[in-house]
């Protein structure tokens, strides 16, 4: 007689969204996003234009903050831990590597990578760019029209879930955002209130299109 086999619960998910129920929509942005492994993951927070400066020196530009930052989990004020380097396209022909600041939460025990505002998490180009390539507007010169077409995708499965926790930080803590919100603005939203729901890989691929 084989052994009784046990129930297997799956763990909870890190990152629960800010509301138990969810439109069609969201769920579906959900489920694209939400079956990435986040062991090892890091924490990120983002500056935002007015508090900090890009300094090139050599072949880096160093992100260089002008205000302290707090964990987007516990708002115990960070401490530098190390930096690191990652590649930012201003288009095809143009990159910069930007050394970012990795910050440490004595709290939650955790790193947090200080991203400047021109940086998507987990995406090459810069936000100014992939900005274009979301409204619709030409970008010929930055980016390649397949690289774009991707982009718009990704926004288009991405957005709804976004603007379901900027709903909920107005309706939560009263924070208040541009109508429209901006592009920046809601990434950056996102980001800092730990809403951000996929790690480790760019999840722009063609599977994910819209139905």
């Amino acid at each position: 007689m084989s052994p009784p086999t046990k129930s297997v619960q799956n763990p909870p998910r890190r990152n629960a969204p800010p509301s138990p129920s969810n439109p069609p929509e969201i769920a579906r942005a959900l489920k694209c996003y939400t079956n990435v492994s986040k062991k090892g993951g890091n924490v990120m927070l983002i500056k935002s234009k007015n508090s900090y400066r890009l300094e090139t020196n050599g072949r880096f530009c160093y992100v260089v903050a002008l205000d302290s930052s707090h964990c987007p989990v516990c708002q115990t004020k960070l401490i530098l831990r190390a930096t690191r380097q990652r590649v930012l396209y201003r288009s095809e022909e143009e990159k910069e590597i930007l050394l970012i600041r990795r910050l440490y939460c004595t709290k939650c025990n955790q790193i947090h990578h200080e991203l400047p505002d021109c940086i998507v998490p987990y995406k090459r180009y810069s936000a100014e760019v992939i900005e274009r390539a979301t409204n619709g507007d030409a970008c010929q010169d930055a980016c390649s029209e397949s690289t774009a077409a991707r982009l718009r995708n990704w926004w288009a499965t991405i957005n709804p879930y976004f603007l379901h926790i900027l709903r909920a930080l107005v309706s939560r803590h009263g924070v208040v955002f541009g109508t429209p919100p901006t592009f920046k603005e809601t990434v950056r939203a996102v980001v800092n209130s730990n809403s951000w729901i996929f790690a480790n890989q760019i999840c722009t691929y063609s599977v994910l299109r819209p139905q």
